[in-house]
């Protein structure tokens, strides 16, 4: 004899904010939580960060930042009534971003951000490939973009820019 159980069905509201390839990523992973409510904030030029996570405080139950550096940005020095978390980028994304830049020829060398010197080795090893001319991006992840974009400029002669 079965039990007739009833769900909670109330769907939960969460805010997801950062950059549109990755809070697209997000929201096809939330897709398969039924329950979830994204409520999506793109990183741009219109609004500050604050004025984002203000904004969307009184409509959600967990805020999530796609990127490390806006996560710390958004929590250095602040409390807030909800749970804010950074969704850290693994090397699925590489993986993608792999098998496009190897289906087109293999690159003699490449220059990563947002995965550390082990993971991209990792992804390597688990294709059994061995490694092209590596650049791993070394700053601080809270490092401002300009940082990073001047990383890949540096290595643009010698390298394909990959950001995962």
């Amino acid at each position: 004899m079965s039990r007739n159980c009833k769900i909670n069905t109330k769907p939960i509201h969460i805010g997801v904010i950062g950059t549109p390839p990755l809070v697209r990523a997000c929201q096809r992973a939330l897709k398969l939580f039924p329950s979830f409510v994204p409520l999506i904030d793109h990183i741009d030029a219109d609004l500050t960060l604050e004025e984002i996570i203000a904004k969307r405080l009184p409509d959600v139950e967990v805020l999530l930042f796609t990127e490390y550096r806006t996560y710390a940005k958004g929590t250095a020095h602040k409390t807030y009534p909800i749970p804010l978390h950074y969704v850290p980028f693994r090397g699925g994304g590489l993986y993608k971003a792999l098998f496009h830049v190897y289906t087109t020829g293999k690159p003699a060398a490449l220059s990563i951000d947002s995965l550390t010197d082990a993971s991209v080795q990792d992804v390597y090893g688990e294709l059994q490939q061995s490694l092209p001319d590596v650049h791993v991006y070394q700053g601080d992840s809270t490092a401002p973009v300009n940082d990073i974009i001047q990383f890949h400029h540096t290595c643009q002669k010698t390298t394909v820019t990959l950001s995962p």
